[in-house]
This record gives structure tokens, sequence and C-alpha cells, in this order.
């Protein structure tokens, strides 16, 4: 099934990883990144089921840990 995405765009929603309440569009990696939601910690977005919410967050605890080995 395909889904409005950021920039007049359509992509698969299995490959949606986020929802955007104030453009009310779905988000890919791709439009994240482009459009800086996690950086600007964005309060209009809503994270969608998805492995990679999974990964950023091991991510995260890896780079946790590699700081405090130093």
């Amino acid at each position: 099934m395909y889904v409005k995405c950021a920039f007049n765009q359509w992509a698969n929603k299995s490959k949606c990883v986020g929802y955007c309440r104030n453009h009310k569009c779905y988000l890919t990696k791709l439009h994240l990144k482009n459009m800086h939601c996690l950086q600007k910690r964005c309060k209009y977005l809503e994270r969608l089921e998805h492995s990679f919410w999974e990964a950023r967050k091991k991510r995260g605890k890896r780079i946790e840990i590699y700081k405090t080995k130093k």
C-alpha cells in the first residue's frame, strides 16, 4: 500500500518509519535525515513500528559503551 510522503512523494508504507502530524505525511529514513526531524526533536513526529528505531537504540547504546571505555 502506497502512502503520501514528504516532498509530495509516494512510498510503500512498510518503508515508512514515522508520521508528521504537522505536515500530515509519512516519513521514510531519508526524509527524516533531510528534514532534520530527529535533530530538532520535532514534537509532531510519531514513530511507527519499524526496525529502524530498534537499530537506532542499539547503536546509541554501543556508542555510550565505547565512550565510557575511553
